[in-house]
């Protein structure tokens, strides 16, 4: 065209002269001058060619922009994965906030790495932010989204095992994310003091050689529903009650050792809450002391119920952990003195947490607590198993576990599942995908909300299915 041979000729102006004889004003006129080749020519150029310039691939640099903020994320993320669904004492949403502000903290520190120079600068940095946020959102609430699908699966099989029909005012869904979601600005779940402490053993028998630990007695805690509360769950015979069981792998905790948010959640429906200590391996104590002292103290909480405004047929057992293993037991060995049984991933078989090669096993703990190793006391490790004393008059079972745990493996649950199925107990087996061990202290947390639905449903099916008063 005219254009393009006009521009080769000014081009070939500027190559044949001398430039030092040259005025610069003259040859910045000469270059402003140049006219410029057709856009529709330039960009039919073959990339690479003298006509054309390749054009940049977006999803590259797209890439490369987020490349290095995926793997500081990949740094990041983990524990927060980990805290988000369970651990002790770790307020999940607080953490969730702490951990997007540094990440919020870590975009800025590599803006200018990620956006172009000059006006659109900043809004290159807003998008950024907003990507990499969407993306953390997504990344730590993973294991509360893995949540939905499970939560509507214990809501259907809740109501198919233990369909009861007397429920007052009861969660509507196993796990609300809106809870979960605003439940930390209440912060953390914190229950007032016992309302009384009885001693239900005054002098516990000696079974550990001597010197061991101290014969002190042992307490069990009473905490009375709170006053605002309406009593609907009162009957002629007086409340109904929670008789709670810690854990600490049977060698330390105390019976301060519950779970706060579980425990204030039935207080204010009109449940007693009794808190049991028994004697533990760090002094020296064995199998069959714990296993004693959480058995005496249920017939203690029993033959002192009236006193306490406590519904004798109505006391159900709850326990995490070691405790869990406890409760199991004690509602094995005396069934007919409880209606139902709450285990939160709690140990039940001996054996196979003895050789379990999670991270956080402790198999010392079982040696402590039978007195030996499996070859050397194999009699206590039987006897221990929970699954070795089920039978058809069991009383019904809520297990919850997580499926991540790495202290107590889920395979415990399951294995006291499969035992109950066999003997047509019934039982509702919950595999919290993502939890590790525990939950305490995190209110409105996914286990804590699944604890509540649960087990408000179970007792309400016990209680009506073997209540004595009306």
């Amino acid at each position: 065209s005219e254009e393009l041979t006009e521009a080769s000729t000014a081009s070939e102006a500027i190559d044949s002269c001398e430039l030092n004889a040259i005025d610069s004003c003259e040859l910045n006129k000469l270059i402003i001058g140049l006219p410029r080749a057709p856009t529709d020519l330039v960009d039919k150029a073959a990339p690479g060619s003298q006509g054309g310039t390749p054009r940049a691939n977006p999803w590259r640099q797209y890439f490369l922009k987020v490349l290095p903020l995926l793997l500081i994320s990949a740094a990041m993320f983990p524990p927060a994965l980990r805290s988000l669904f369970v651990v002790d004492d770790v307020n999940a949403p607080a953490f969730f906030v702490a951990v997007l502000l540094m990440t919020c903290t870590v975009l800025g520190i590599f803006c200018k790495a990620f956006c172009f120079k000059g006006s659109a600068a900043a809004w290159c940095c807003t998008a950024s932010i907003l990507r990499i946020l969407g993306l953390s959102a997504l990344m730590l609430s993973w294991p509360v989204l893995q949540s939905l699908q499970p939560s509507q699966a214990l809501e259907h099989e809740m109501s198919k095992t233990f369909p009861a029909q007397s429920l007052d005012r009861p969660s509507l869904h196993s796990f609300d994310i809106g809870r979960w979601m605003v439940g930390w600005m209440s912060g953390a779940c914190v229950l007032r003091r016992p309302s009384e402490t009885l001693v239900f053993k005054s002098k516990p028998s000696l079974s550990c050689p001597s010197p061991c630990g101290s014969a002190r007695p042992l307490h069990l805690d009473i905490y009375q529903p709170h006053p605002d509360v309406s009593y609907l769950s009162r009957n002629s015979c007086g409340l109904p009650a929670i008789y709670f069981i810690h854990g600490g792998w049977w060698w330390n905790g105390d019976r301060t050792w519950k779970n706060s948010c579980y425990s204030e959640h039935f207080l204010r429906r009109g449940y007693v809450v009794a808190s049991v200590q028994y004697r533990l391996t760090q002094d020296s104590y064995h199998a069959p002391d714990a296993v004693a002292d959480v058995v005496d103290g249920l017939e203690f909480l029993r033959a002192h119920a009236r006193d306490l405004g406590v519904d004798q047929d109505r006391i159900v057992v709850v326990g995490e952990s070691a405790g869990g293993h406890l409760a199991v037991m004690v509602s094995l060995l005396r069934p007919a003195l409880v209606r139902a049984v709450v285990d939160l991933w709690g140990i039940q078989d001996m054996l196979l947490g003895h050789r379990a090669s999670i991270a956080r096993n402790w198999p010392e703990a079982y040696e402590k607590f039978c007195s030996g190793t499996p070859r050397t006391a194999g009699q206590c490790y039987h006897n221990m198993t929970t699954t070795s004393h089920v039978t058809s008059a069991s009383p019904p079972m809520l297990l919850i576990h997580g499926k991540a745990d790495d202290v107590v493996g889920v395979e415990h649950s399951q294995r006291l599942a499969a035992s109950l199925s066999n003997a047509k107990v019934a039982h509702v087996l919950a595999v919290a995908p993502m939890q590790q061990h525990g939950c305490w202290g995190i209110r409105e947390g996914v286990c804590i909300q699944w604890a509540v639905y649960a087990s408000e449903r179970l007792f309400a099916w016990a209680f009506e299915n073997s209540a004595s008063c009306t």
